[in-house]
């Protein structure tokens, strides 16, 4: 399949998965752009639980969406993506970028109604904290880039057992969900061994005893983002070779 062809089609497969997720968006926005105002003019020291009520929600709703690959089966709608030209990377691709879409979008709009409503309730305490904390704005962005990479985490284990469970004709459901659990703890696992490994080996010591080297928790985040992508990429290449050659519909 030439290159351009597939372009075209992952934009077509994309735009399809993202008008499903509008609705969900929309909802998303309006939710963090009421619950953090009304906080800011009902009960200002509430703001900080609505950001976080607000953010958690942006992380949660993109999780749950992407277990609809399993009601595509159930509705049948599945068949009509199988019989078009594209590969299984190029299917679940789009519908993972279109939830990681979802999660930026409804993210952004947390952090920033939240984020202003915080300043506006605290100026001064926020412009003494952020004189306080070094490179506030390159954290953030740190801590949004780790959030955004367990979402996608999560979401390509979410694809491998749904795909995993439907290799059986009975009990599907109950396969899908004894999977996921078990992936999910068998790679948090490793990941977690592999942080240990980075912080022995480069310093990242981080709330240890007795306690490493530690002079910027940016660089635990990053390595342990980087790790976490690069898992979610092979469980992401595993629900892909699945969906394409060993799945009997």
């Amino acid at each position: 399949m030439p290159t351009a062809g597939k372009g075209r089609r992952f934009w077509t497969l994309y735009k399809k998965e993202l008008r499903e997720l509008t609705p969900e968006i929309v909802i998303l926005i309006a939710t963090s752009i009421l619950l953090n105002v009304y906080a800011y003019f009902k009960a200002a020291p509430l703001t900080g639980l609505s950001l976080t009520l607000t953010v958690g929600l942006a992380a949660f709703l993109p999780f749950i969406s992407s277990f609809k690959l399993s009601r595509e089966w159930k509705n049948q709608t599945v068949y009509l993506m199988m019989s078009l030209p594209a590969s299984g990377a190029l299917i679940l691709g789009a519908k993972l970028t279109a939830l990681m879409t979802e999660l930026v979008i409804g993210g952004l709009a947390a952090g920033t109604a939240g984020g202003l409503a915080i300043m506006a309730s605290y100026p001064g305490e926020i412009k003494q904290l952020m004189s306080m904390v070094p490179n506030v704005y390159s954290n953030l962005a740190l801590m949004a880039l780790f959030g955004l990479v367990n979402v996608m985490f999560f979401c390509c284990i979410s694809f491998l057992a749904q795909v995993l469970g439907k290799l059986v004709r009975k009990y599907s459901g109950l396969l899908s969900f004894v999977s996921f659990i078990a992936i999910l703890i068998l790679l948090s696992k490793g990941i977690e061994m592999i942080n240990a490994a980075g912080i022995t080996h480069f310093g990242l010591g981080m709330g240890l005893n007795p306690p490493l080297p530690f002079p910027d928790p940016s660089s635990y985040i990053l390595y342990s983002s980087i790790i976490v992508a690069i898992v979610s990429v092979l469980v992401f290449i595993a629900a892909a070779l699945i969906y394409d050659r060993r799945l009997e519909l």
